[in-house]
């Protein structure tokens, strides 16, 4: 059902009690604002790394502080509020 959003730009998930995102949410190629706020997801499919996100929220989610370095240091041009 992703796929048929392909001219996306905000997803907002907060607060679905998500553990994870299937790969497919990298097929949203102009998706610039991602809400992931409020989740239990640890790890983001890899190939979020390569999206041209402009915002990426991940407040209250269990994800790692080196995680999270990792995230800033792949996605230099993406603001990521954590």
């Amino acid at each position: 059902a992703l796929l048929n959003l392909e001219n996306l730009e905000t997803l907002g998930l907060r607060n679905n009690q998500l553990k994870e995102l299937p790969d497919d949410i990298c097929k949203l190629k102009n998706l610039k604002r991602l809400d992931l706020m409020k989740n239990n997801i640890s790890r983001l499919p890899d190939c979020i790394m390569q999206m041209r996100l402009e915002t990426l929220l991940l407040k209250k989610n269990p994800m790692s502080s080196a995680y999270i370095n990792e995230l800033r240091t792949k996605m230099p041009n993406t603001k990521i509020e954590f």
